[in-house]
């Protein structure tokens, strides 16, 4: 599932195609408005998603959640740091009821990731 849903705030994101759109770093205020909108737009209740950072989304979706590339829904996104993206994730978790796990995220993760639960994911 594509999302065409580009960001008012300009965060620009990698699309669901795997297609980079372009690179911009974004404040984990835009991040958290970003996703919550690509949620939104695909329905569901928040308990139904997972969400994590780390420093290399392929692998952690595609290879480590068994995210289906072409077919489930999911998008990554560029924190400007470290600590915007642990907050973006734990603000998922602790607010929203998301699935996932803020504790073991690796100091230097920059990438927040998203997808929803399927059952052939594995969080």
């Amino acid at each position: 599932m594509a999302f065409d849903l580009f960001s008012k705030t300009e965060t620009i994101l990698i699309m669901a195609t795997g297609r980079l759109i372009g690179w911009i770093m974004g404040n984990r205020f835009d991040l958290i408005a970003d996703m919550k909108s690509f949620v939104n737009a695909r329905g569901g209740k928040y308990e139904e998603w997972y969400v994590g950072a780390c420093t290399d989304p392929r692998t952690t979706l595609f290879d480590t959640h068994k995210v289906r590339k072409n077919s489930d829904a999911w998008i990554y996104l560029v924190a400007d740091s470290a600590i915007a993206a642990k907050k973006v994730v734990y603000h998922f978790i602790d607010v929203l009821g998301t699935q996932g796990n803020a504790e073991d995220l690796p100091t230097d993760s920059h990438v927040v990731y998203i997808y929803k639960i399927t059952k052939t994911t594995s969080p």
